[in-house]
């Protein structure tokens, strides 16, 4: 005992919590216990007793719900001769612990040096907090989301839900009640997020914009809920957000997918801008000027005749759009469809030309006019994410009360549209309504072979680099004639487009194609002058 007094020079007044260990173990060897031999003033504090009340008595009666993870390290330095270091949570302190432990002069003691690393280690958790978590809403932010995604390829999923989130009218918010009012509505947002996904892993990329992300989930759980929070956000007055979202199974890259989220965002985003009274200066000054444009009725309809090779006569026509200029030019696409379509605006302009395509068709039936007469509308992609599309064509066709049986969609540029599950359900609803669904530009880079997969096409364009090259080149005019042999095999209609010579015409009509566009038939034309050009030239033989 003597021996053990003496380490009070020593260790007595040393900060660091410092102990001597006789190590108990039972008739199998198994340590049961530690008795206290020695132990300085540190120990007595962190352990919240008198140092008189621990000398002499054994751990584990003083401490009952202490964990006992830690007996081995005392039996091996104890018994064995071995140093070795352990951190571990006291549940009887609530404090984490460092233990070193080493062997003591005699078989069967050690040496306990324990120092309280409690508050470093809550350092560290809230610097780790902070570095992958946004402080003003507590959801994960953009570190933590590129640490995500750049981890993703080693994580593989079977299935990924993404929603884009993009806050509407955050700086105009700021601009005109203060960042106070701003930052209370983005806490607004966070907490929407938080109590509608609450399974799902939640982001704040930047000021305005969110991420969600739900790791292999069913296709239509997924898009029920994301669905059902666009509809709360957009019930709300002002709605404060827009999303787009999108699944998609076996993903191969989480990036790729949260940017065709962004991009279905924008289509919400639009119904914002076109709605909102509050914010209605936020609108950009492109969309300003389109929508004025469209009320000016600056955008036209051209239409280019389609012909029925087999019944040789006139069976319908392509709405083509151009636009009159300030100084009265009338402007080919190439000139003004380009910004439209970089920043999401098409949309407002295939509705518009869907809604001129109704008008006309309603008063060409009212002239009583002998032709059945198909008119072929272009929906963009973007278009085609739209939400309630359906819905809306539907409510501009009956307005005029046209049969949608001289309705044709004709999928403009169609990439990736089996990926975009929302694009190919809106198709299959159209047909089910009666309107026909057509393929624009197969042959070209933007249509690869599996769009004609989607199970509502009824009609494939042929892209004029087809026509044209099938009457120069022998290997064209082979892959011409197997395309147009498999859409038939697979219940497809097939028109050719691009004819501007009689030889074209003639061998596209041996090659079997249904159809056929171009300027040896007719240019394209304004509405007025093609009714006044159908009725004088009903049959193909009075074109050429």
């Amino acid at each position: 005992m003597e021996a053990f007094q003496a380490l009070e020079a020593s260790f007595g007044s040393m900060p660091v919590a410092f102990t001597v260990i006789k190590v108990i173990q039972d008739e199998n060897g198994h340590t049961v216990d530690l008795k206290f031999r020695y132990l300085n003033q540190a120990f007595a504090d962190l352990y919240g007793r008198v140092k008189e009340d621990l000398l002499g008595a054994c751990f584990y009666e003083l401490f009952p719900l202490e964990g006992k993870q830690w007996l081995s390290l005392f039996a091996a330095a104890a018994f064995q001769g071995k140093k070795d270091s352990l951190h571990q949570y006291s549940s009887e302190l609530k404090r984490h612990l460092f233990l070193t432990c080493y062997p003591w002069n005699e078989t069967g003691y050690c040496a306990c040096l324990i120092f309280d690393e409690t508050e470093l280690v809550v350092t560290q958790k809230e610097l780790e907090y902070t570095n992958y978590h946004d402080l003003m809403t507590r959801l994960r932010n953009r570190n933590c989301f590129l640490s995500y995604c750049e981890d993703f390829q080693q994580h593989p999923k079977w299935s990924l839900g993404a929603a884009f989130l993009d806050m509407n009218g955050l700086k105009e918010m700021n601009d005109r009640y203060g960042h106070e009012y701003g930052d209370s509505k983005i806490i607004e947002l966070a907490c929407l997020m938080r109590s509608h996904f609450e399974d799902e892993l939640l982001f704040r990329i930047s000021g305005d914009e969110f991420v969600v992300l739900s790791e292999n989930c069913q296709e239509a759980a997924f898009l029920s809920k994301a669905r059902a929070f666009q509809q709360k956000l957009a019930a709300q007055e002002n709605c404060l957000a827009s999303c787009g979202y999108v699944w998609e199974e076996n993903p191969v890259s989480a990036e790729a997918l949260i940017r065709r989220a962004d991009q279905l965002m924008y289509q919400d985003k639009q119904q914002y801008y076109l709605h909102s009274r509050v914010f209605s200066g936020s609108r950009p000054k492109l969309l300003r000027s389109l929508l004025a444009d469209l009320e000016a009725g600056n955008y036209l309809m051209y239409l280019q005749p389609k012909v029925d090779l087999k019944a040789n006569q006139i069976c319908g026509a392509e709405v083509l759009t151009r636009y009159r200029s300030t100084d009265g030019n009338v402007m080919l696409p190439a000139a003004f469809l380009k910004p439209l379509e970089q920043n999401h605006l098409v949309s407002y302009l295939d509705f518009y030309m869907f809604e001129t395509a109704c008008k006309w068709l309603s008063a060409w039936e009212g002239k009583d006019k002998i032709l059945p007469f198909r008119l072929t509308v272009s929906c963009s992609m973007d278009t085609l994410s739209v939400l309630d599309l359906a819905e809306r064509l539907e409510k501009i066709r009956k307005r005029y009360q046209v049969s949608p049986s001289l309705l044709s969609i004709e999928i403009a540029k169609p990439r990736d549209m089996m990926k975009r599950e929302q694009a190919v359900r809106h198709l299959e609803l159209l047909r089910k309504l009666h309107y026909s669904v057509e393929l624009g530009g197969f042959g070209d880079r933007h249509t690869p072979a599996e769009a004609l997969a989607c199970p509502a096409l009824q009609d494939v364009r042929l892209s004029p680099a087809l026509t044209g090259g099938a009457a120069e080149s022998r290997r064209m005019k082979i892959l011409l004639d197997g395309m147009i042999s498999d859409c038939h095999k697979m219940g497809l209609r097939c028109l050719a487009e691009g004819i501007e010579t009689k030889g074209q015409h003639e061998l596209v009509l041996s090659l079997g194609a249904d159809y056929a566009q171009g300027n040896y038939y007719a240019e394209p034309m304004t509405a007025a002058e093609f009714e006044d050009w159908s009725q004088s030239c009903p049959q193909i033989c009075c074109l050429e």
